[in-house]
């Protein structure tokens, strides 16, 4: 009888060693731990200042780090800003005439205007968006409407309106809370 050899057996392995875990920040009671080892020695309320020069100014760019907060401590506040545009939409468009080029500039301008204003109201760590538009008054109707994803906890906005005999004038502010 003819013996045939078949493949032979399977040689054991070697055993790699064990690596010791890495904690995942997931685990119940690890967190805070997890955030010591990883971050060391650092504060949750730090901010740190690196000056940071810019050529074409002279002026020094501050850079933050993150502070971990998940609300600021000033939320926007709406009615405010709605009465501040419309004193300005008043103070800018009284009796004044539509006319497509000078309402183009005008636009630009008051936006400008409205979100200096608006920065300096004290709303930390917020982001604006400001549009200003103007619409002719020739006897039509006319809607604005815009869509946007936001927290409905922190984010708001703001709309002013100011009319005068030939044209219509609407300021918006977004403010979405940036941490």
């Amino acid at each position: 009888m003819d013996t045939m050899e078949g493949p032979s057996p399977p040689r054991p392995m070697a055993l790699k060693p064990k690596m010791k875990r890495r904690l995942s920040m997931f685990e119940k009671d690890l967190y805070s731990h997890t955030l010591k080892e990883r971050l060391g020695d650092v504060s949750y309320e730090v901010t740190y200042t690196k000056p940071c020069r810019i050529e074409q100014d002279s002026k020094r760019k501050i850079k933050y780090a993150n502070t971990y907060k998940m609300q600021p401590k000033n939320k926007f506040c709406a009615p405010a800003v709605k009465l501040k545009m419309e004193q300005i939409l008043q103070d800018k468009i009284q009796n004044m005439a539509y006319d497509p080029d000078i309402c183009k500039s005008l636009s630009i301008s008051l936006a400008n205007h409205i979100r200096g204003e608006v920065k300096n109201m004290a709303c930390d760590c917020y982001k604006y968006i400001v549009q200003v538009i103007f619409i002719e008054k020739k006897d039509q109707g006319s809607r604005v409407c815009s869509r946007s994803l936001w927290n409905t906890e922190w984010d708001n906005c703001a709309t002013a309106k100011y009319e005068t005999n030939s044209l219509i004038s609407i300021g918006l502010v977004f403010a979405s809370y940036h941490e």
